[in-house]
């Protein structure tokens, strides 16, 4: 069958981000003052992981957690 040289083709074309973002969820927390678990672009190489759900814990500071 020929759907699985494809589905390797099409998983080697998906980046997969450095040892920083690799392992990058789109849902992150937040607290009351901003800060958020990660940034949308990693500092180590640049990749875009977007941030599709974000959890807002009120009243806990995000260093708490």
């Amino acid at each position: 069958m020929k759907v699985k040289p494809r589905l390797a083709r099409l998983e080697a074309a998906i980046p997969t981000g450095c040892e920083a973002c690799g392992a990058w969820w789109d849902t992150v927390l937040t607290d009351d003052f901003g800060a958020t678990q990660r940034p949308d672009r990693c500092p180590a190489c640049g990749r875009l992981v977007p941030i599709r759900t974000m959890i807002h814990l009120v009243g806990i500071p995000l260093d708490a957690v």
